[in-house]
């Protein structure tokens, strides 16, 4: 049965070594995109913290990224319009 276990844990390690390089081509090729966009640095700042982090929450974004709250929301907003046309 332990060996059985260890086999297991040893197909799950190698399973997210592999979606942990995914998710490393894909945040990269995020970064890139999120470069090329023509927005200002502090929309690029926070599109890529929610997307990294798969975090909206607003307060967490204000200390983590520097930026006050009520900027923050008014940038939710502005990219909520823009992306979801």
């Amino acid at each position: 049965m332990i060996t059985e276990i260890d086999s297991k844990l040893s197909d799950l390690e190698y399973e997210r070594s592999g979606l942990l390089y995914l998710r490393h081509l894909t945040m990269n090729e995020v970064t890139r995109v999120i470069g090329g966009m023509n927005l200002p640095p502090e929309k690029k700042k926070v599109l890529y913290h929610v997307i990294a982090k798969q975090d909206k929450d607003v307060k967490a974004m204000s200390r983590a990224l520097n930026l006050r709250e009520e900027l923050i929301e008014n940038i939710l907003k502005d990219l909520d319009k823009e992306l979801v046309r």
